[in-house]
């Protein structure tokens, strides 16, 4: 449960980051908007919420908005059918 926690939180850190500019915004202790929470043992714990079911719920709900809300390519087909890489406008060249 805490890998795929953790894989979820991860993608959708990617995905979130994807709308920033293009220089890296991490420093230390913070990671692109979020201040990095770490519980006793200096395990990072989630930023949004103690409650790591409202952690997941709000992960899972930020991750499904990103994929339901692609938006259409040229053709009318959504962005990801064709393309690899999400990228903002102009689409990519690949």
């Amino acid at each position: 449960m805490k890998k795929v926690f953790l894989l979820v939180l991860l993608s959708t850190s990617l995905c979130i980051a994807q709308k920033t500019p293009k220089y890296d915004q991490t420093r230390e202790g913070h990671l692109v908007f979020h201040d990095i929470k770490t519980d006793a043992q200096g395990k990072i714990i989630p930023w949004y919420s103690d409650d790591l079911g409202k952690s997941y719920g709000h992960t899972l709900g930020l991750l499904w908005g990103f994929w339901q809300n692609m938006r259409t390519d040229l053709n009318g087909l959504p962005y990801y059918m064709n393309h690899q890489v999400w990228r903002p406008l102009p689409n990519d060249p690949r």
